[in-house]
Order: structure tokens, then sequence, then C-alpha cells
């Protein structure tokens, strides 16, 4: 039996064959990279651009050339892009519409690369989401006036100048009420004088006449025994000086050592708040680090959100598929390993870095394997990043850990440049993050460890003179602070995040500045207190010059009449009241000399 080729038949089903060939191995490409694009913009909410896309089905391997991916926060800047994306899949796969890889790569992948033209989509697709802040205005604000009331209060305290010093009170009181009663005692010095001097000139017109004078006589004894009393008591007055001025002078020192007291307890410098301290200088610095963080874990959130396994249904007008127990559903797509090169800027240094994805499904529950991320970096910032990506369970889970054994930290200005700042010099420390979210709740802590720390206080052109004295007397107490520790400790929920922010950085700077702080209040005590001596001084030696001469002045005015009353005492009237003489020199030696007084 002789058979024919029917060259009719089987021709044209050749060529429909090679059509068809060409459509999927030209076609696939097109249809991928519109895909790519919608897929990706409906999910990121931000423009996706792939310069070219190549499907060859023969060898059942998918191309993408210049993918970029836009910001949606930053539309002028690109959340990623990649120079090429290589993905081998599974050929039975092909054929029961699964995507399945067991290798693929990105090469050429870049971080927040510049864009030329905006990529926001229009205003009514843009799926942009905003992070909470994490410190909020009130705790913010809290933290700096607890900083800015403790500088106040050490300005009101070191800045003013205290003029109710009792010493200083009581000198001048004395200094007005001892002449008083100097001026008294003259004024009855006086008075005696003029006594005397009416005695004397009575003396003489009854010795005269002494029948019309008999009244002068009878009354001559009570006027010399009064003349003689009001000598005794300004003798006694003038005696008793020298112990009232040393009691005087007693209560000036005693309040001297009181005004010294009273000043010290009001220069008591408040404790500062270290943590408050720690907030205002690293707050900010810390706090943005973590929230880039933890922004790019909701973003992950978002774009990797929770599936639930559902039951693969075949797209066809009728019959039933049966899923035979024992064999497991795969998910639509699965790229069980994904290396990755490419370079970035992280801390303003260049790295170039490498690492593997694996288990890259969008079907994880039905996958049973959570997505893991390794990337290591060299360059100016080696580090290693480890991440975890669960949606098996019934909550989505995400774990982040990065290691930097070595972070060269740059020049930092810590604090209010316009007030009191801290600069820390060029230092080398570690990193260490460690985050979990799982469901909503939010866990985790970031440690900083620096080897050496040399801060130098940098004062603000509204920074008042207290401040100034302030930050040279602290600079030398900072200059070699040894391995300060800082940690934040995140806790609450992914869309309200808590930090805690502890260092020992605050807490030695608070010692430092506390210390620098005690030395200018001593020495503003001590300043005060020799002024407030110099015035007591000051006081007291006017008192002592105005004593002197107002005991010479008055030492005069008492011997002037002396040797007056020695005379008619001695004389007429004495012969003529039978009394012999009336010597007042004993009384007068018995008298202190000005120069005992006050001495």
């Amino acid at each position: 039996m002789t058979r024919y080729i029917r060259l009719g038949y089987l021709v044209p089903r050749l060529v429909l064959l090679v059509v068809l060939f060409c459509l999927l191995e030209f076609g696939s490409g097109w249809a991928l990279k519109r895909a790519m694009i919608a897929g990706g913009q409906a999910a990121i909410g931000a423009r996706v651009e792939v310069d070219r896309a190549d499907v060859s089905v023969v060898e059942t391997r998918a191309t993408l050339t210049g993918l970029r991916i836009a910001n949606p926060q930053r539309p002028m800047e690109n959340l990623l892009e990649a120079e090429k994306i290589e993905i081998d899949f599974e050929s039975d796969s092909l054929l029961r519409r699964k995507a399945i890889a067991d290798h693929g790569s990105v090469r050429g992948l870049r971080f927040g690369t510049p864009r030329e033209t905006s990529g926001a989509l229009n205003p009514d697709d843009e799926q942009a989401s905003t992070a909470p802040g994490w410190l909020g205005d009130a705790a913010k604000q809290a933290v700096d006036q607890a900083a800015e009331k403790w500088i106040a209060s050490l300005e009101a305290k070191l800045s003013g100048e205290y003029d109710d010093f009792e010493s200083v009170r009581l000198a001048q009181d004395l200094s007005k009420r001892w002449p008083e009663r100097f001026a008294a005692v003259a004024a009855d010095a006086k008075a005696l004088q003029a006594e005397v001097e009416l005695l004397r000139d009575q003396a003489k017109e009854a010795r005269a006449n002494p029948l019309r004078n008999a009244e002068f006589l009878a009354k001559a004894p009570e006027r010399v025994a009064q003349l003689r009393g009001r000598l005794a008591n300004l003798h006694a007055e003038l005696a008793s000086l020298p112990t009232d001025v040393a009691a005087d002078r007693r209560r000036v020192d005693q309040a001297r050592l009181a005004d010294e007291t009273r000043l010290r307890e009001r220069l008591q410098i408040d404790q500062l708040d270290p943590q408050s301290l720690t907030s205002q200088l690293l707050g900010e610095r810390m706090t943005g680090a973590v929230r880039d963080v933890v922004g790019w874990v909701r973003w992950t959130r978002e774009m990797v959100p929770a599936t639930k396994p559902g039951r693969s249904v075949t797209p066809r007008d009728r019959g039933v598929d049966v899923h035979f127990v024992g064999v497991r559903q795969r998910p639509d797509l699965l790229i069980r390993q994904l290396e990755i090169a490419g370079s970035a800027r992280l801390a303003g240094r260049p790295v170039e870095l490498s690492g593997v994805v694996t288990d890259f499904t969008t079907s994880p529950a039905l996958h049973g394997e959570p997505m893991r991320l390794t990337l290591h970096t060299t360059g100016g910032l080696p580090l290693e990043v480890r991440a975890t990506i669960d949606r098996t369970g019934p909550q989505p889970i995400e774990e982040l850990i990065v290691d930097c054994p070595t972070l060269d930290l740059p020049k930092t200005e810590l604090g209010n440049a316009a007030k009191f700042a801290l600069t820390m010099a060029p230092s080398t420390s570690s990193l260490s993050v460690s985050i979990r979210v799982e469901g909503e709740r939010l866990s985790g802590d970031v440690q900083l460890i620096q080897d050496r720390v040399a801060l130098t206080p940098t004062v603000g052109p509204s920074a008042g003179p207290l401040v100034t004295r302030l930050g040279g007397a602290v600079g030398e107490r900072l200059a070699n602070i040894a391995r300060p520790a800082t940690r934040v400790t995140l806790s609450g929920t992914l869309n309200d995040p808590h930090m805690a922010l502890w260092s020992t950085l605050g807490p030695a700077v608070a010692e430092s500045l506390e210390t620098a702080a005690v030395t200018l209040a001593r020495d503003e005590a001590e300043r005060q207190l020799a002024s407030t001596k110099q015035k007591v001084a000051g006081e007291l030696a006017s008192l002592e010059r105005k004593l002197d001469e107002a005991m010479t002045k008055l030492t005069a005015q008492v011997d002037a009449p002396r040797l007056e009353i020695e005379r008619l005492a001695s004389g007429w009237i004495g012969e003529q009241l039978g009394r012999g003489t009336f010597s007042f020199e004993q009384l007068g030696k018995r008298l202190p000399t000005a120069e005992s007084l006050f001495k």
C-alpha cells in the first residue's frame, strides 16, 4: 500500500504552527511588559517603566531590561531600578498555566536614583501613604521645654545680683545708727558744758553778792549732784561703747555666715533630666533613621498583602477540577531563588550589594514557605541584612535583622544650633537592628555602640552670656566619652508606632553639664560673697572713721568743762558747801580713750 504525503494538508498546518510560534515568541514579551507596567502601577501607586521585555518559549526564559519603579512619596526619584532581570521557568509549569522558576537574577539594582520626569500617576490613581511622626509635637515640645527650663533656671540663678544680704543691711544700719548715738552723747556733753558755764557765771555773781543769791546757794548742792550724775552717766555711756560695738560686729559676722548659707542654697543647681537631654540630642537623628526602616516595613506590608489559600479553579466552561489527596497545589508564580546584585548609597557612602531572595511567590499560603532575603554589602559600609516576609499563617509577619560591625559616623551636630549644641567628632561604631511585626504589633530595637566620642560645645548667636560660660566650662569634660551606647526600643502598632530612646550619652552629657554648672555656681557664689564682704567691710570702715572722729570730738567736749568744774568745786563753791575740794581727775582718768573704744 502506497502512502502519499498530503502536502496540501500538512503545509498549511505547519505554517499555522510557525505563525503561532512567532506570536508566542515575540508577542509574549509585549504582553509581559504590559502586564508588568499595569500590575506594578496598580500595586505601587507610581509609574513603572520597562524598556524591553523578551520571552523565549523554547528556553522558557523571561528577560526584562531597564526596569524603573518610581517612588510614590518622591515622584522625582526612583524607588528602585534594575538594568536586567532574567528568570528561567520550568517548562512543564507553563503547560499548567503556572510560572514556576528555580532560579532568577537581578543585575544592576540601584535605589533612590533621580528621574528626569515625574513618576506620579494621575491624582485619582495615586495611593500615597504617610507615616505618622515618632515624636509628636506635644512630646517634642515637652522635651525642648525641659531643657530650656533648666537653662533658664540656671541663667536666673547665676545672672542675678542678690541685694537682700542681711550682713550688708545690718552694716548699713550700724553706719547710720552709731553716728546718731554719738550725736546724742555729744549733745549731752554740750548740754553739760552749758550747765557748767551757767554754774560758773552764777557762782561769780553769788560770790559778788552772797545775800542776793541765797536761793542759788540753797540749790547749789542739788545742781552739783545733778552735774555729777550726768557726768557719771556720760562716763557709763562711753564705757559701754566698746562692748556694744563688739556685739554689733558679732551680729554682722553671724549675718554674713547666714547670707553665705542662704546664697549657696539659692545657687543649688537643679538636676538635669538625662532622658530629656538624650531625646533633645539624639531624638531627631535616631528616630529619623528608625522611621525610614519602619517605613520600608510598612511599604512591604502594602506590597505583599496577606492572602488566604483558595481552591484552584480551572477556567473552563464545563468539567470539574479534582484535587487528589497528597497532591500539593502550586502557586501561580513562584521563584525559588533570585540572585540580586547592584549598588546603593547608605549613610552617604557608596556600597556594592549582593544577595539572594528565596521563595518569592504570589500565593505564600499555597507554597507554605516564607520569603527570605539575605543581603551583603561591600565598600564604604559593610553590613548584613536578613529579612523574612511570612504570609503562610493567619497573621502576616515581617522580621528584619541588620548587623553592621563597623560604621563610620561623620561629624554631627546635636541639639539646638541657635542656642547650645554639641558637635560630635567623626567616630567608629557598630549598629544592630532587630524589628518584628506580627499582625499589627510592632516590636524590636536599634542599638548603636560607639568606640569613643569627642564632643565640642557650640554656642549659637541667640545664646546668653551664661550659656557661653557654660559651654566653655563643659568643653574639657566632653572631650573623651568612652563607648557610649544608644538604644531605640520599638512598640505599639505599625500604624501607631511608639519609641523609647535610651542612651548613655545623655547621662554623660548631663553629668558634665551639671558639674560645669556647679562650678559656675560656686564661682558665682564666691564672687557675690566677695562683693558682699567688700560692701560690709566698706560700711564698717566708714563706721570706724565716723566713730573715731566722733570719739575725738566727744572726748574734747567732755574734757572742756572738766577743768572749770574742778576749779569751781575746789574753789569758793566748795568752801560755801563745806565739802572741801571736788576733784574730777580720777573720774577723767577712768574715761576710756578714743583709740581703745573700737579695737
